[in-house]
């Protein structure tokens, strides 16, 4: 007797993901049918030269990592439906930096986060650098720094397919220094389970340097249609005392200019935020962050035709403060999307 539609391989709703995978690989020839990565490198357009490394999962979940632009993921898309919000210039390779004044905004291209510093976040500014006792005593900083615009060495893909654990596990290092100035290495480590339509995102930022150096980090994450929608809702929890704020997305029109506020949530018990977003009264998604390293959390809005964008974006900076790490210390903080279909 013929086995029921549904019942076997990954699809199977009632087996174990042991027995998920185990019948799936039945009826494959490649495992990249269920799941695997592929590292690309773009050849057109003004994304020429940049190192894409594409994952994808068996519940439809797929990622688009931009190796040239500090391991951030560019799109994303869950069962076909993309989430991230894209910048009307599109991907942009590094070699478009602009560091004076303003041109951070001129390659910011958007997707699912960007990860700004990690020397500046904000605006752009000049100020002095006497924490490294150097010959240089005052630099200009750019808008949101130059980390979005570092390559990074890939240091492991691996597709693990049993345990608990089984999945997808990417890791690359990405360094910003300068002689005299800071020396400072990114370790991040992106993970998608074999099954579901979560991401992980852990860094761990250390000092390399023979001086005590400040360190600025902020997650810019851009949600965007067909995922986010006029009409949804941003809640926000905050502390005792005070209800949790919503943010209700407003209807796009041509000229609205952007909002930007602050906030200081409240974590859970085990130090992490949780910022949820619905629409219609359904959750569509959770996005979370470690707060330790982390307590302000800016929300940028852009609801103006043709650019609409959500963009929750924890921070370091705290009353224009920097975290400072002495010699070989490190921040390690942690950054996760739950995405419901």
């Amino acid at each position: 007797m013929a086995e029921p539609v549904g019942s076997y391989g990954v699809t199977a709703s009632a087996a174990s993901p042991a027995e998920r995978v185990a019948s799936g690989r039945r009826l494959v020839g490649s495992f990249d049918q269920i799941a695997g990565t592929r590292l690309v490198r773009v050849e057109d357009g003004p994304a020429d030269g940049t190192r894409i490394l594409e994952a994808w999962n068996a519940d439809g979940l797929r990622i688009d990592i931009a190796v040239d632009r500090a391991f951030d993921i560019y799109q994303a898309t869950v069962r076909g439906i993309g989430v991230a919000w894209l910048a009307p210039q599109g991907m942009q390779n590094r070699l478009s930096f602009e560091s004076s004044g303003e041109g951070w905004l001129r390659n910011f291209h958007g997707g699912l986060f960007v990860t700004c510093g990690l020397d500046n976040v904000g605006d752009a500014i000049r100020r002095p650098v006497p924490e490294y006792k150097s010959p240089i005593t005052e630099l200009q900083f750019n808008r949101h720094g130059r980390m979005s615009n570092a390559a990074a060495r890939i240091v492991r893909t691996e597709l693990v397919l049993e345990g608990d654990d089984a999945g997808i596990r990417l890791e690359a290092e990405i360094r910003q220094g300068s002689l005299h100035l800071e020396s400072l290495v990114m370790r991040r480590r992106i993970f998608i389970p074999l099954f579901g339509t979560r991401i992980e995102i852990a860094d761990t930022v250390t000092n390399a340097g023979a001086v005590a150096a400040p360190v600025a980090l902020l997650y810019h994450i851009n949600l965007g249609h067909p995922f986010v929608n006029p009409g949804g809702a941003l809640t926000i929890p905050m502390p005792e005392g005070q209800p949790d704020h919503v943010h209700t997305l407003q209807v796009p029109e041509p000229t609205v200019q952007q909002t930007v506020r602050v906030f200081e949530p409240q974590p859970s018990d085990s130090g992490w935020v949780h910022l949820n977003y619905s629409e219609s009264g359904r959750q569509r998604a959770t996005v979370s962050y470690l707060s330790k390293w982390m307590p302000t959390l800016l929300l940028w809005e852009l609801s103006r035709e043709r650019s609409f964008v959500l963009g929750p974006a924890p921070t370091t900076r705290s009353d224009d403060i920097d975290v400072v790490l002495e010699p070989d210390e490190s921040l390690s903080t942690g950054l996760t999307f739950d995405f419901v279909g």
